[in-house]
């Protein structure tokens, strides 16, 4: 291989060529002319310089095939930033907080890990009624809720939510007039009563077999133990 020169010395044109190759190179230096400036000198160099100069320009460089060096780092993909951890959810709030430590079996049994799909999904819907569709955030329950309509029981009852606006004797006989009145089909649900009479509705509220009476035990309990978490207001005294 042959290495020009056109710049008064072999020196550029080995370092360009010479990292190109392991070859021997013939160094040829072409008479350079510069503008009222002395002839240079031409540097002798050596066969083993120019190796050495190959060796020092394609270490690194994976191989001779060429003159471009690549980055040790190229096509190494970028590493992903670091997204964080997820956000904690969302902590519960009194009225479930409180249960779930002192009415854990009641819990359990309505909303936990007792309950099985079919149970839950019935007692859901109730709730979303009955206290709102944000009842799982565990907070209290709403004053205007039906559950607390019936001035004669201030601490709570579901029989405004099945009645509405039927009349209770009439209802507790023949059940209400309109289920789609305040959460009458919703309770009739979780009776799981068939046929739907009043007499199986009202009655599977003591029923722990049925999802009326698991979320009827729930709400008792809260209404023992954890009063003012659950918006249940405190007892009149007489």
């Amino acid at each position: 291989m042959k290495l020009i020169s056109r710049m008064g010395s072999a020196w550029p044109a080995l370092i360009m060529l010479g990292a190109c190759s392991g070859r021997d190179a013939t160094i040829v230096d072409l008479p350079f002319e510069p503008a009222a400036a002395e002839p240079l000198q031409v540097e002798a160099v050596t066969l083993e310089q120019a190796r050495i100069a190959a060796t020092v320009f394609d270490a690194g460089a994976g191989g001779t095939d060429g003159c471009v060096s690549e980055h040790p780092d190229a096509g190494t993909p970028p590493a992903e930033p670091d997204a964080g951890s997820e956000p904690e959810p969302t902590p519960l709030g009194a009225c479930l907080s409180c249960a779930t430590e002192r009415c854990s079996l009641q819990v359990g049994n309505a909303i936990g890990l007792a309950s099985a799909a079919e149970n839950l999904a019935r007692i859901t819907q109730l709730f979303d009624c009955v206290i709102g569709g944000d009842w799982e955030l565990g907070n209290a329950i709403p004053s205007t809720s039906c559950f607390f309509a019936d001035p004669a029981q201030p601490l709570g009852s579901l029989l405004p939510c099945y009645c509405g606006s039927t009349p209770l004797p009439q209802c507790l006989a023949t059940g209400p007039v309109d289920d789609a009145e305040a959460c009458g089909a919703e309770v009739e649900i979780a009776s799981q009563c068939d046929p739907v009479v009043a007499s199986c509705v009202t009655s599977s509220g003591s029923n722990p077999e049925v999802a009326l009476g698991d979320a009827l035990q729930l709400l008792n309990c809260e209404r023992a133990a954890c009063p003012a978490e659950c918006g249940f207001p405190p007892p009149i005294e007489e």
